[in-house]
């Protein structure tokens, strides 16, 4: 008779305890770990020897977590009082656990009862492990050795904070750390707080290379990009999740008496069919962080919206708001500009659909607009600099060609990395090639020169990740600000008030000469759910007249 070793996996919950939307004040029974805990207990249920690990990415995410104890906390957090109490066997470290002080990170290891781990995350100068590098796990007589490793951008994306520390390689490192557990571990778990082919080039943060190089790992869970992952690379079967608790990914592996795996399988869960459970959001430290973080998200009124900040998607799951100017937008420029006096600003929409709506604003409205805590910075760049930063933002978009009658987004860029500029006048023509479709670039109204010395104001994120990640810069900022841009907006409305929804007709998109007839006809189809429009392709009218759909 063969044993059955079950292995659940979470990736990129983010603090999502209760399943609750605190920036709107709504509830989200769908997704968060009050959900996935009754389907954990079900499974366990039918099976008692499984187990549960995360993937990374679970100490960031709400106001709960960012906003109150991240900052620092007394005796107890409420994330690890709820991951011991679900009995997780390990935790791997995703890039947003590093989104605060070092040392909150490693009191949150302290009060885990089980291993936090990521094998590839070490101090720079001494060469030690900043976590454990793996665990192994008895289960039913199954020894299972779990290695962590997360992604080794985080220095591009979190900077100073982790100055101390170094990430590895990530196939070498999890070479050395099979060949350490092999002979001890009947099943080998890789958890990759990465994709699983990598965002950068060439692709050195891609978990398709390791396991590739080592055929050893029976089990792969990759997060990081929030998609749903179904997959097997040889014998390694791999899957990945949503965020926020969407779903959980669940591995089954049969073994016959040499505890050898002799068949493996792998399916993600929705969590849409589970009701929360009320013995996590009965937990009295639950009970009060949830209660606290709703006072502080909606019990102060900070002024009023007299109308909507976000225009409505023209096109279903087309975002209007990558398509235009958007008052949203343009209150974060306005305020970086007015906090920093440099002379151009940029910022991105966290969420393709983020919006202040008509009425009170409250903290969880700011939230739902800039959620995250960064700081503002200062750098001088080159009026050619400038033009080839903003000619990469507007690479976002895909080339119009013949026939088409939408827009369409590249894959390459995420669209909280698609930023928005103020301060300058510009066109981006979609009929040219990438790199060549910013034209009439003026600051004051005389045209960019080359040599021009501009101060530009970024977030630290954007600082570290794009302007110097990506090479557009190499100099160091000339101001950074002691506060936090969420913090600068709060008391912009706070002494405003009433603020209308504002746009400076500083930029617009050139090139759509679309037939109108028939792309309103097109629309209408889509928006009906008729036709597919898949976001990173444009309806085009030849296309769908070859295909015989019109």
């Amino acid at each position: 008779m063969l044993k059955k070793i079950t292995i659940l996996a979470t990736t990129d919950v983010h603090s999502n305890i209760w399943g609750y939307n605190y920036e709107n004040n709504k509830e989200m029974p769908q997704c968060g770990m009050a959900s996935l805990y009754t389907y954990i207990n079900e499974v366990r249920k039918k099976n008692p020897n499984t187990i549960l690990v995360d993937n990374g990415d679970i100490l960031q995410g709400t106001i709960l977590t960012d906003d109150l104890y991240n900052r620092g906390w007394e005796k107890e957090h409420p994330l690890a009082t709820v991951m011991n109490y679900m009995g997780y066997d390990a935790m791997n470290l995703g890039n947003h656990e590093f989104n605060f002080d070092l040392q909150i990170l490693k009191n949150f290891e302290r009060e885990l009862e089980f291993p936090a781990i990521s094998a590839n995350t070490v101090y720079k100068l001494s060469g030690k492990e900043f976590v454990k590098p793996y665990t192994i796990v008895e289960k039913g007589g199954v020894s299972i050795g779990i290695i962590g490793v997360t992604t080794p951008m985080v220095p591009q994306w979190v900077g100073s904070k982790v100055e101390n520390l170094k990430f590895l390689p990530l196939v070498e490192t999890v070479i050395k750390y099979i060949d350490e557990i092999k002979e001890k571990s009947d099943i080998i778990i890789l958890l990759a707080h990465c994709s699983l082919d990598g965002e950068i080039n060439p692709c050195e943060d891609a978990a398709r290379n390791i396991v590739e190089a080592c055929p050893e790992v029976d089990v792969l869970v990759v997060g990081h990009f929030h998609i749903t992952v179904k997959d097997k690379i040889n014998k390694t079967i791999i899957g990945g999740a949503t965020d926020k608790g969407r779903e959980i990914i669940h591995f089954d592996l049969y073994l016959n008496k040499e505890n050898n795996v002799v068949n493996k399988e792998v399916k993600i869960v929705d969590m849409k069919n589970f009701e929360p459970s009320n013995e996590i959001r009965e937990l009295p430290i639950v009970k009060k962080a949830h209660n606290e973080t709703i006072n502080l998200a909606h019990g102060e009124v900070l002024g009023k919206a007299l109308r909507d900040f976000q225009p409505s998607n023209e096109i279903n799951w087309i975002p209007q708001g990558r398509l235009e100017e958007t008052p949203v937008i343009q209150l974060i420029n306005r305020v970086q500009l007015l906090n920093s006096g440099a002379e151009v600003s940029a910022t991105s929409l966290i969420r393709e659909n983020c919006n202040i709506p008509m009425g009170n604003i409250t903290y969880g409205t700011i939230c739902g607009i800039y959620k995250f805590d960064t700081k503002l910075y200062v750098v001088e760049v080159t009026g050619e600099q400038l033009k080839e930063y903003m000619e990469w933002t507007a690479s976002a978009y895909n080339q119009l060609k013949e026939g088409d009658v939408s827009i369409s987004f590249s894959t390459d860029i995420p669209g909280y990395q698609h930023d928005f500029f103020s301060g300058v006048t510009f066109n981006i023509d979609l009929k040219q090639p990438i790199g060549k479709r910013i034209i009439d670039l003026k600051l004051k109204g005389e045209l960019v020169k080359k040599g021009q010395i501009i101060k530009l104001a970024v977030s630290d994120y954007c600082y570290y990740t794009t302007l110097k990640g990506r090479g557009f810069t190499k100099a160091e900022p000339i101001w950074k600000s002691k506060r936090l841009v969420k913090e600068m907006l709060i008391d912009y409305i706070k002494k405003v008030k009433n603020i209308n929804p504002e746009l400076d007709g500083n930029w617009k998109l050139l090139g759509m000469n679309f037939d109108e007839d028939i792309r309103s006809e097109l629309i209408s189809k889509v928006n009906k759910g008729i036709l597919d429009i898949p976001y990173n392709k444009s309806l085009n009218v030849l296309e769908l007249k070859e295909s015989g759909i019109i």
